[in-house]
């Protein structure tokens, strides 16, 4: 069990990198669809594995385009699905409160199903990090290693089942 936990963020970071690299990448929801599969691992139940499975997919496919620039003027980016809320929070469209408020926000809605459906609050909202993993990839770049945004938040979100795990 000790081998699984330690492997997991390592894989998740790996799968999430892949996920955002463009490289042979199959069509949504596919990859997200895998990086949603260990949040079933949580749960002895299986219909209660699936709806996290499938929750967890959704919220990955809903993306958070324009929030990766964390600010950014230079950087622009699709439109995401939840940005109906966050423009309505934050009235300067691409500030870096707005950008930081978005990221973590879908982060969170990535957590939040399995989270929920054990009700332990410290794992619903511990993908609202992602936010924190972007900040950090927008400050520091490791080319060897790709895109450092992308390998944290992959690690963060499995790390958070790791934790978790039974």
């Amino acid at each position: 069990m000790i081998i699984v936990r330690a492997t997991l963020p390592l894989v998740g970071a790996a799968l999430y990198r892949w996920r955002g690299s463009g490289i042979w990448t199959p069509p949504r929801p596919i990859p997200q669809i895998l990086i949603a599969l260990p949040f079933g691992l949580l749960f002895h139940d299986d219909l209660l594995s699936i709806a996290v499975i499938g929750l967890t997919a959704i919220a990955l496919c809903l993306g958070h385009g324009q929030y990766q620039s964390m600010g950014r003027p230079d950087v622009t980016h699709d439109k995401s699905s939840v940005d109906i809320l966050i423009a309505w929070m934050f009235k300067t469209p691409a500030s870096f409160a707005h950008c930081f408020a978005g990221m973590a926000l879908t982060g969170a809605l990535v957590t939040l199903p399995a989270g929920i459906a054990l009700g332990n609050p410290v794992l619903a909202l511990s993908g609202a990090l992602k936010a924190v993993c972007y900040l950090i990839g927008s400050r520091v770049k490791f080319q060897a290693f790709g895109d450092t945004a992308e390998c944290l938040t992959g690690a963060v979100f499995w790390g958070a089942v790791a934790v978790w795990m039974q």
